[in-house]
Parts: C-alpha cells; structure tokens; sequence
C-alpha cells in the first residue's frame, strides 16, 4: 500500500513538474496572410499590468509594438499603444503577447500570453490573448482583412525579444 501510493504521489509530482516547466514556454503565437491593407486594434482588459504585443511581418523586423503603458513608463522599445486602427500592408504576419504581473519595470521579466481565436464576422477575428498563471483574460484584439490565410495559433513566439 505504502508503495502504491507513493508511486502514486512520484506520477503527481513528475505531471506537476512537467506542467511547470511547459506552461513558461508553451505559448504560441498566431499567425496570418493578408492582402490590401489588414487592420489591428488592440484593447487591453487589465490594469495593474504592464502588456505588450508585438507584430512582426515575415521576413522582415516587427512592424508593430504596443504597449499599454507606451508614453507611461514603458521602455523605449514601444512605439504604440495600438488602441486605435492599426494598419498593416499585405503579407504574412506573426503576432506575440506578453504581460508582466506589475506596472513597467525593469526587473520584472515577460511572461508569454497564450491565444484563442474567434471569427466574428466576415473576414474579421477575436484573438484573446491571456496567460493563465497570472490568470485570466489580459489582452484583445480585431484583426480584420482580406485573409488568404486566416489567423491561426502556430508554433512559439520564443521569450520577449524588443528587437526580434
């Protein structure tokens, strides 16, 4: 019995390891193509917390870089908020989220957000960015276009890079 169940307590603590260490770097990021001129909107559903999406255009570096204390305390890498309509030019496009627990600061480091996509109307998406262990919903965004490849979660975006 007492070997049953401390095989059973050896399982839990590898699964609980195993989750611990995945959950720091199993984000992904989403992905889409577009042609004319897709347009981004971002709209952020905490306070307190310092959230920061990058979007990157394929082959080339990040086309956009919102933060929602951009202007207020955010480093210098930022260059938006991206809260109005955002517009991008044709292309394949690679979108990460990031939060931190705090307000900006240095010391603190990025944590990936994990999406969820929702079409919403034609030719427009819902990605909702959030990171479960900091728990709960901490990013939206529209993303809308003339899709040739809609968005779609893919493979990492990697830890927060300012300059990818």
């Amino acid at each position: 019995m007492k070997k049953a169940i401390k095989n059973v307590l050896t399982a839990l603590i590898a699964v609980v390891a195993v989750w611990a260490i995945g959950t720091s770097s199993a984000h992904a990021d989403v992905n889409f193509c577009a042609q004319g001129n897709p347009t981004l909107s971002v709209d952020y559903l905490v306070q307190g917390q310092e959230l920061g999406v990058q979007v990157i255009k394929e082959g080339s570096n990040v086309r956009l870089k919102c933060n929602n204390y951009y202007g207020e305390g955010a480093g210098s890498e930022w260059t938006s908020k991206c809260t109005g309509i955002e517009r991008l030019t044709s292309g394949c496009y690679k979108v990460c989220g990031y939060q931190k627990p705090t307000p900006p600061s240095a010391s603190e480091p990025w944590s990936a957000q994990y999406p969820t996509i929702n079409q919403i109307g034609f030719n427009k998406y819902n990605v909702v960015m959030d990171d479960p262990i900091a728990g709960g919903r901490q990013t939206s965004m529209v993303l809308a276009g003339e899709f040739t490849s809609p968005p779609s979660n893919s493979g990492p975006c990697g830890k927060y890079n300012p300059n990818p």
